[in-house]
């Protein structure tokens, strides 16, 4: 196998529930699981567990994270003056990356209040960097669009719903999405930075 075309790729986690072949997959963000797959030209297919079994899941994990850590997205689009948009066919997935990726998409180096992010569908990424005065109008439209994107997608689709990097080492989900209704939670501590930039 080509170690040099394997990528991590971020999937339901009802469709890893229901994928016998997927039974090596992973939560990383809540309602997904990582599964890897084989980026090749004419198309990509995705492993399965007695592959990622025979070659080592460390081994297989290692080289798709190098992988898509050495992948160079473009310039994100820019939406209502702070939403940023990227596109590309594993821009998704690099919400996986988050430390990495961020100074190269944004041109910050330290994220103090830590970053809102989605990733509704495997080639796009969601990035709003809140701001004091900000953060309530940059929140909803991070959530209408990542909502918007996950439903437009059907064959690409990995989860409406939104959440918040730290800045550190952890994310938790702030928005969810269900029969098209958009429902905040603000019980993480996301809540007390949403309350301080908003005050």
């Amino acid at each position: 196998m080509d170690t040099s075309a394997i990528f991590p790729r971020l999937v339901p986690a009802s469709a890893a529930r229901t994928e016998p072949d997927w039974d090596y997959a992973t939560e990383a963000l809540p309602d997904t699981a990582t599964v890897y797959v084989h980026d090749a030209p004419d198309g990509v297919s995705y492993l399965n567990s007695d592959l990622v079994a025979r070659h080592g899941a460390d081994a297989v994990a290692q080289a798709a994270f190098d992988n898509l850590h050495a992948v160079t997205f473009d310039a994100p689009d820019t939406l209502d003056g702070d939403l940023h948009v990227v596109t590309g066919e594993h821009a998704g997935t690099a919400a996986l990356i988050l430390p990495d990726v961020l100074p190269r998409l944004t041109g910050e180096a330290v994220f103090p209040d830590g970053v809102l992010f989605a990733c509704p569908t495997s080639y796009v990424l969601l990035v709003h960097v809140p701001r004091p005065g900000g953060v309530d109008a940059g929140l909803r439209n991070l959530a209408v669009h990542a909502a918007g994107e996950f439903e437009y997608d059907e064959l690409r689709r990995i989860t409406p719903s939104t959440f918040w990097w730290d800045g550190l080492a952890s994310a938790e989900q702030v928005t969810t999405v269900e029969n098209r209704e958009i429902s905040v939670d603000m019980s993480g501590p996301f809540g007390t930075t949403f309350a301080r930039l908003s005050s």
